[in-house]
C-alpha cells in the first residue's frame, strides 16, 4: 500500500476494506487480497474521489485533499472499489490498452454492476436523451479507435469519449454506449451482470449484433 497523504488517506481504509470484502462475495474470482496505492491523475469530479484498476491485484484510489467535507468521498468508495475490483475480474486494467469498443463495454459492464451492487447512480450510466439513432452513430465511430489510437500518449481521444468532447459538447460518449450495449444484451441473452464479468468484450457484444 502506498500513500499520498496517509493521515487522509487513511480516513479512507476501513470503508474499503468492508467494500473489498463485500464485492469478494460477488466476485470470488477476484484475489483474497488488494493492493491499494492513493493518488491520481483524473479528474476528481464532483464527489472529490476516483478510482482506476492497475493490475490483476491492484488498483488506485484518488481522494481530493483538500476537501473539507468528505461526505460524498466516503459515500461514493463503495461504488469506487465495486467498479474497478469488476475490472479486475474481468481483466481490463491500466496496463493492458484496449480498443474504444472494447473499453466502452467493460465500462458499460462495471457501470451496471455498481449501480446495481453498490447503490449508486452514476450519471454516466443514463443515455435517456440520446435517440438511437444517435447511439448507433456513435458506436460506429468508435469501433473504428483502435487501441493505439485510444490510448495514445497524450491521452485527448480518451478524455474526448470517455469524458467531454468539446466539439459535440457530449460527455461520457464510451460510459453511454457501453451501457446501452450492455443493457441490451442483459434483456436480451437473460444474463446478468456477474455472468458478464466472466466474459471478454468481443463476447458480449456479438451477444448485441
Amino acid at each position: 500500500m502506498s500513500f499520498e497523504n496517509k493521515e487522509v488517506n487513511s480516513l479512507f481504509l476501513p470503508k474499503i476494506v468492508e467494500a473489498y470484502d463485500s464485492l469478494k462475495t460477488l466476485l470470488p474470482n477476484l484475489p483474497e487480497t488488494i493492493n491499494i496505492s492513493f493518488g491520481t491523475n483524473y479528474p476528481y469530479g464532483e464527489d472529490g474521489i476516483t478510482g482506476s484498476a492497475l493490475s490483476s491485484d491492484s488498483m488506485k484510489i484518488g481522494t481530493r485533499i483538500d476537501q473539507e467535507d468528505r461526505t460524498s468521498q466516503f459515500i461514493r468508495i463503495k461504488p469506487v472499489i465495486f467498479h474497478e475490483g469488476y475490472h479486475i475480474g474481468q481483466g481490463f486494467y491500466n496496463s493492458e490498452p484496449c480498443s474504444a469498443i472494447e473499453a466502452a463495454i467493460y465500462e458499460g459492464c462495471a457501470t451496471i454492476f455498481e449501480r446495481e451492487h453498490a447503490n449508486s447512480s452514476p450519471r454516466w450510466a443514463d443515455y435517456s436523451q440520446h435517440s438511437v439513432e444517435t447511439l448507433h452513430a456513435w458506436l460506429e465511430e468508435i469501433k473504428t479507435i483502435t487501441a493505439d489510437q485510444y490510448f495514445e500518449s497524450s491521452g485527448e481521444t480518451w478524455r474526448k469519449w470517455a469524458f467531454y468532447d468539446p466539439d459535440t459538447k457530449e460527455a461520457w460518449k464510451t460510459y453511454k454506449v457501453g451501457t446501452w450495449i450492455v443493457e441490451n444484451v442483459i434483456r436480451k441473452t437473460g444474463l446478468n451482470v456477474i455472468e458478464l464479468n466472466s466474459m471478454s468484450a468481443a463476447e458480449i457484444l456479438a451477444r448485441f449484433e
